[in-house]
């Protein structure tokens, strides 16, 4: 699978986000809007953010596979998960360590990329 927006959403679904076929919404500059879960939503969320239960926010899913930034914050959410990815450059590229087997590891030149490619892995789910 090329990094993109059907990746973001794979590693959406594999954190646990919940992104349904009815919340998922592709749109000409081919932007995911989703409806996933938090557990701290604030208390002063506008209404129509918020679900009945108060946990369910709309935002833009981040891009985690093509900005550093969308990196990041899979980085900070795998690690609440007791997920620990590691990012080191190389030469020829960045080298992407996920778990404590020498084959939990990759080399590539995209890091948003390699991570999201790793935490995939680390869920043990199939990059198609």
């Amino acid at each position: 699978m090329e990094a993109g927006r059907e990746l973001d959403a794979k590693v959406a679904e594999a954190l646990g986000w919940d992104i349904t076929p009815t919340a998922a919404k592709f749109n000409p500059e081919n932007d995911i809007e989703v409806d996933y879960v938090i557990d701290d939503a604030p208390a002063e969320c506008p209404e129509g953010l918020k679900s009945v239960t108060g946990q369910i926010i709309v935002r833009r899913l981040p891009d985690f596979s093509t900005t550093w930034e969308g990196m990041g914050v899979l980085v900070e959410e795998a690690r609440k998960q007791g997920i620990y990815i590691d990012i080191l450059p190389r030469a020829n590229g960045y080298h992407i360590v996920w778990g404590k087997r020498w084959a939990d590891n990759l080399v590539i030149s995209d890091a948003p990329y390699g991570v999201c490619i790793g935490l995939l892995k680390a869920k043990a789910v199939a990059a198609v």
